[in-house]
């Protein structure tokens, strides 16, 4: 069983990573963002909007909860401007899906709403 773990090459899966419009945030202002995604960071694509379930901007210490809008593009924002000084963590669930690659090309499905 140790064999097994220990032995077992690791799996590279997709990686996302967020690119901020603006890396100086502070109360009073918006956040736009975009999120990177693939196996080669920062050259693969971007995942659009409507691929997300679900986006949350929860900020310092929880208190402060808010959807992003606009999740049609690649580009994100938060709704409203940010009104608290310190740490804020944008949250994503990506919709379940599957891809599929064959002699005929790729294709994806997704589950929509």
């Amino acid at each position: 069983m140790a064999i097994c773990i220990f032995a077992t090459p690791q799996v590279q899966a997709h990686f996302p990573w967020l690119l901020l419009e603006d890396g100086a945030i502070a109360p009073g202002s918006s956040l736009k963002w975009v999120i990177g995604y693939g196996h080669r960071f920062p050259l693969s694509g971007f995942m659009k909007g409507d691929e997300l379930e679900e986006v949350l901007i929860i900020g310092p210490g929880g208190t402060e909860k808010m959807d992003a809008k606009d999740l049609a593009g690649i580009e994100l924002s938060s709704p409203s401007t940010l009104t608290k000084e310190g740490g804020y963590i944008i949250a994503a669930k990506r919709k379940s899906g599957f891809v599929t690659k064959t002699t005929e090309g790729i294709n994806t499905s997704r589950k929509r709403d």
